[in-house]
């Protein structure tokens, strides 16, 4: 699936911290395949300030990023509990529509 700089960084903020050992081991791997090369922090000028990451959106591309069936599960549920709590918002509303209304289209 092709993420962009913001919908890698909400992913990665949205998977649990803790869970069962299969599903650790799942999260792992999302993490891995989520997370950034210093080839893309040098490249897109990936940066913290503060609580806050930054990045040239001009440089940024999108990635490939392989989301197996668990890791898509576990992305899925995480965007209907926000659903649920009233916080989809115009950072996470695309992710929502690429994994949940996908899932309820297929």
């Amino acid at each position: 699936m092709e993420l962009g700089v913001l919908e890698r960084t909400i992913i990665m903020q949205l998977l649990p911290t803790e869970s069962d050992y299969i599903t650790y081991k799942v999260l792992t791997d999302l993490r891995d395949n989520l997370g950034f090369s210093e080839k893309e922090i040098k490249d897109f000028e990936i940066r913290t300030e503060g609580t806050q990451i930054i990045w040239d959106s001009k440089k940024a591309k999108v990635k490939e990023v392989e989301v197996g069936a668990e890791g898509t599960k576990i992305i899925t549920k995480a965007l209907k509990e926000l659903d649920e709590k009233g916080k989809i918002n115009a950072q996470n509303a695309l992710l929502y529509e690429k994994f949940v209304l996908a899932e309820i289209s297929v």
